[in-house]
């Protein structure tokens, strides 16, 4: 064997993609359920829209498309300032992680950084090395051939002969 065996990251994801995917419409039903009835509600509270009749926060957009309640100019403002607050943070949080991120590497973002941690350590590496190939050749008892095992490439940080 070249080195002991080291499983690094054997937890299976729990997630499936398609569970993800439902959780983000979900998601995305309720923001845009929340934010149509709070701009209404805003729209109303500021004299903009008249008062709602029955105007649930989850069946917002229900009422809205049976004409049960007038929707307004002013709410219309409201819904699309929302939005705007929205992805103006939203972009915010982003940035700032994407500088965290860039200060946290020194300014380099390598492409291979994430899979360091999968990657085998020094000591993994050190029983590939040709020094520890004879050593082991020569623990075996067997005869000097001058190259011992087959060359597999060099280690990536130190350039090391495996």
């Amino acid at each position: 064997m070249a080195g002991n065996d080291n499983p690094r990251n054997t937890r299976v994801s729990q997630f499936r993609p398609e569970h993800v995917v439902l959780l983000i419409m979900l998601a995305g039903f309720v923001a845009i359920n929340v934010s149509v009835w709070a701009a209404h509600r805003a729209a109303v509270k500021l004299g903009g829209a008249e008062p709602p009749s029955p105007f649930p926060m989850v069946g917002a957009i229900e009422v809205l498309a049976r004409d049960s309640v007038a929707w307004s100019p002013a709410a219309t403002a409201l819904l699309v300032t929302q939005w705007l607050v929205v992805v103006v943070i939203t972009a915010g949080i982003i940035l700032a992680r994407r500088r965290w991120r860039l200060r946290r590497t020194g300014g380099t973002q390598s492409r291979i950084a994430h899979a360091t941690r999968q990657m085998a350590s020094t000591s993994d590496i050190a029983t590939l090395s040709p020094r520890a190939r004879k050593r082991e050749h020569r623990d075996n008892n067997l005869p000097d051939c001058g190259w011992y095992g087959a060359y597999l490439g060099r280690e990536w940080s130190t350039g090391q002969v495996l």
